[in-house]
């Protein structure tokens, strides 16, 4: 938890020794290693917490490849949100802003339900309602305002639809044992995929090449993959 504290560089560096036996290095090379691993091509770790050095890079589009997967981790997503503290010094709380929830980030926040933010320097990460992803690299302040106008463009050019209609027929079949007649099977259930203003939706359908010769309503006599893209969505 202390590693997500704004500049808590030293409980980083002291988690990389713990996990890497007491040698921060060795912590790097696993770290190299998951991130070959999991496709950031075009990234490379030289310290545990971003410092500058030679060696140590990544790019926007692995920095979203990240975003992405630790949003789908429900631990970081509740240890991400900005929260308060009691002083140990003086009554009362104070604000404990995280890396991912510095309090400049409350500008998404108020516009975009769902947040998922960068650490609060110069790159920028953020996921909105959609649970898209934005990064932005070397804006200095106004990240967050090309931030928010990537996002609008996406609510905008973007929308979610039925790609396959629970009940719509897909594919015809022959009667077994009766020439000439044929069933229409129907959908089971709905497909819904996120699709653009020109979207390349395909529908494989399969049928079952010798129908049972007899079936009730939900009998399975085929299915029908949908691709958006080319990528399969349901």
């Amino acid at each position: 938890m202390a590693t997500m504290i704004f500049s808590g560089d030293a409980a980083a560096y002291a988690l990389a020794e713990h996990v890497g036996n007491g040698n921060a290095q060795r912590f790097l090379g696993v770290m190299n290693a998951r991130a070959e691993e999991v496709g950031l091509r075009e990234t490379g770790f030289e310290n545990p917490v971003g410092f500058d050095a030679r060696g140590h890079h990544t790019s926007a589009r692995d920095l979203a490849e990240v975003t992405a997967w630790r949003w789908r981790t429900r631990p970081f997503e509740r240890w991400s949100r900005p929260s308060t503290r009691a002083s140990p010094r003086r009554t009362g709380r104070y604000p404990l802003p995280t890396r991912t929830g510095c309090s400049s980030s409350a500008r998404h926040r108020r516009q975009y339900r769902d947040h998922a933010g960068g650490r609060g320097d110069q790159p920028l990460s953020a996921a909105g309602d959609e649970r898209y992803v934005c990064v932005v690299l070397v804006a200095g302040e106004d990240r967050f305002e090309a931030s928010i106008r990537a996002f609008a463009h996406a609510f905008a050019a973007n929308d979610r639809m039925d790609l396959v209609v629970e009940g719509r027929r897909y594919a015809e079949l022959p009667m077994p044992y009766r020439h000439g007649e044929k069933i229409d099977p129907v959908a089971a259930g709905s497909v819904e995929g996120l699709v653009d203003a020109s979207p390349r939706v395909g529908r494989e359908v399969s049928v079952a090449k010798d129908p049972p010769p007899s079936a009730r309503p939900v009998t399975k006599l085929g299915e029908v993959v949908v691709t958006v893209g080319g990528k399969r969505v349901g």
